[in-house]
């Protein structure tokens, strides 16, 4: 989380904005944005993060695929630390350990990709979740401005200013449309 906030306050820094413009910005309350910036929060919620980063400008997924990298780096690194230490204890020629260790940088470039593939996936099944769901939110209110419409038709065609007396009789006027 500190590498997020050392961003948040570069990034600040090269906008020259005001924590008061940030919290505005990103609805996050200015003592919290302070604590915040100021690493007195130690530990920060992602609910806390995510707007002030969308308010400077900050992409949090580049910042997930950077600690991706570092991940496979240091895994890489450790994994060149046993191989040498084991040539030094057994040794072997050194273009075995190189070929070795590349077939090893590869398969770990290869699980980076699937992972960035993965999340593309995931993106995209959310905004299918999110085109779904507009289109239910849409079809619903259609069908409560239909009803009401035909509440009002009726109302006048019968003259009558009386609402129904049971949520029957309303969902029968609906319906008759």
């Amino acid at each position: 989380m500190e590498n997020i906030v050392d961003k948040l306050v570069a990034k600040k820094a090269d906008l020259h904005v005001t924590n008061a413009w940030i919290a505005e910005k990103s609805r996050v309350p200015e003592s919290t944005v302070t604590k915040v910036l100021n690493r007195t929060n130690k530990s920060p919620s992602f609910a806390t993060i995510i707007p002030m980063a969308e308010a400077l400008g900050v992409s949090l997924m580049s910042q997930t695929i950077e600690q991706e990298e570092e991940k496979i780096i240091e895994q890489a690194t450790e994994q060149l630390s046993k191989q040498i230490t084991a040539e030094v204890e057994n040794p072997t020629t050194s273009e075995t350990i190189a070929a070795e260790l590349s077939r090893q940088y590869e398969r770990l470039l290869e699980e980076k990709d699937r992972r960035i593939a993965d999340k593309d996936k995931q993106i995209q099944h959310m905004w299918v979740v999110i085109a779904v769901l507009g289109a239910l939110f849409l079809l619903c209110v259609a069908c409560m401005w239909r009803c009401a419409y035909t509440t009002i038709l009726s109302r006048a065609v019968d003259g009558s200013r009386k609402r129904p007396n049971t949520p029957a009789n309303s969902r029968a006027m609906c319906r008759t449309v």
